[in-house]
């Protein structure tokens, strides 16, 4: 109590004027009409300043569960589209299959906590493993277009290395033509990657997009991969390899989507099988 009866006698000046300051205001403002609409402009100006600032305010610490929810969204779209996807192949097919149903993929939206991809052994971590249905060798993509491979898992976390990794392969189509290839990073830039394994005689056009194959179980078919750069022709080896100009801007995602493939064991099982039975009777 001391205290607060130094701290009034020390600033009593102040506290007085301050006091007579608005009842001289409340006196202007009561008294004079023209006083009364000057003072009620400036508050409501003030009022509004302080209201769209401390809106500015909420809507910043509102921004991460904003792109939340926007992840989650474009996961659930990205899955639709898979299922419109199967459905449109399936009604180009004879009428016996047309009633396949839609492939067994769905989508779990996830953010990109670390990244590394300065080096040639790039990855980035995601704030999603074991826990939310993440394992191995599953397809990522960022805004619908493929971005790279689950590496290692743990319970919440989970190594993604992307198309710009040394190690990743992934088999992917011509769109004009259909021709298959594999696509592979061999260093340098970030924003390219190279489709090889395609005869000399395919001539693909600049431009032409460049989407995932059939031939995988780690993505679905028709993920965009890019769009052609350029081609160069191997005529001793009989192959080409075409430039292509990545869909994905890695250095601006950090929101991804992991893929699960629900016939992806089924699928592997049954090729391990084939392999088997072929290497057996191939045994001398």
């Amino acid at each position: 109590m001391k205290l607060l009866f130094d701290f009034l006698i020390k600033h009593v000046a102040t506290i007085l004027f301050i006091i007579l300051e608005m009842v001289a205001v409340a006196l202007l403002y009561n008294r004079n009409d023209f006083s009364r609409t000057v003072i009620a402009r400036n508050t409501l100006t003030v009022q509004s300043h302080l209201a769209s600032v401390g809106s500015g305010i909420a809507e910043y610490f509102y921004l991460k569960e904003t792109n939340r929810q926007l992840s989650e969204d474009n996961a659930r779209l990205n899955e639709k589209l898979a299922m419109l996807n199967a459905v449109f192949d399936s009604l180009r097919c004879d009428s016996v299959v047309n009633s396949l149903p839609p492939a067994n993929v769905d989508y779990t939206p996830a953010r990109i906590i670390f990244q590394s991809i300065n080096g040639n052994n790039n990855y980035v971590i995601i704030n999603k493993g074991s826990d939310d249905g993440i394992s191995e060798d599953m397809g990522v993509v960022a805004n619908g277009c493929a971005y790279g491979v689950v590496g290692n898992v743990a319970r919440h976390y989970a190594v993604v290395l992307p198309l710009i990794n040394t190690s990743v392969k992934v088999s992917a189509k011509i769109e004009s033509n259909a021709q298959l290839g594999l696509v592979v990073w061999e260093g340098g830039r970030k924003d390219r990657i190279t489709l090889n394994e395609l005869p000399t005689h395919v001539h693909p056009q600049a431009g032409d997009s460049i989407f995932t194959s059939s031939f995988s179980s780690i993505f679905p078919e028709n993920v965009l991969i890019g769009s052609v750069s350029n081609a160069k022709s191997n005529h001793v080896e009989e192959f080409s390899h075409i430039i292509v100009n990545l869909a994905v801007d890695y250095a601006t995602i950090h929101y991804v989507a992991v893929i699960r493939n629900g016939n992806k064991e089924e699928y592997n099982a049954l090729v391990e099988d084939m392999e088997s039975q072929i290497s057996n009777t191939v045994k001398p």
